[in-house]
């Protein structure tokens, strides 16, 4: 802290790394990634999301939270069914693994972004695949900027989403954001 600013001691072991062995902020993120991962590798084999549709969705969504636990931990669990001991894998395969799920479901992703308003459609698994390839470098030794440049674009191009003018710019950030033009992926938080 500087002057009179708070200083919060967790915060100030995470920037500087000294952490405990069990830090909260750590196992947190690392337990929402992976029992959501979980719940939806217990969806997959279910009747009910049978349509193409649906498994896309579901193995977006999945793909996300490998992401998420990819990028924040490096080498990491590639579960991809109810194994109960899914083994550690080299960041470069988890990156191909997500690139893999997420290239596979594109076709079955909607486009309808009124419709899947806080659900996983073509541009949210586009983001993702941007992300992927931005940092790919980091993750796999080999940079692949024209894969990312060409995702972006794409979700630019599609003409589904604007950067919102100056006059509704702060509307982004309220707790209902439905029909913001900005909100690729959206969280739905009750009032």
């Amino acid at each position: 802290g500087r002057g009179g600013d708070w200083v919060e001691p967790e915060w100030k072991q995470m920037m500087e790394h000294t952490w405990p062995t069990t830090y909260w902020a750590f196992d947190g993120l690392w337990t929402w990634a992976y029992s959501n991962i979980a719940k939806i590798n217990e969806k997959l084999p279910n009747p009910v999301f049978a349509s193409p549709e649906a498994q896309a969705e579901l193995r977006t969504l999945r793909a996300f939270y490998h992401y998420v636990a990819m990028d924040n931990f490096g080498n990491v669990l590639i579960a991809e069914n109810l194994t109960s001991n899914p083994e550690q894998k080299p960041r470069a395969e988890v990156y191909n693994f997500i690139e893999k799920e997420l290239l596979e479901s594109l076709p079955n992703l909607s486009t309808d972004v009124a419709s899947t308003y806080s659900r996983m459609n073509y541009y949210v698994a586009k983001m993702i695949l941007a992300k992927l390839y931005l940092n790919a470098e980091v993750y796999t030794g080999t940079p692949q900027w024209e894969k990312a440049r060409i995702q972006c674009d794409d979700i630019i191009n599609s003409g589904a989403y604007t950067v919102a003018t100056s006059a509704n710019f702060l509307a982004t950030f309220r707790v209902s954001i439905e029909g913001t033009p900005e909100a690729i992926l959206a969280i739905p938080f009750g009032n």
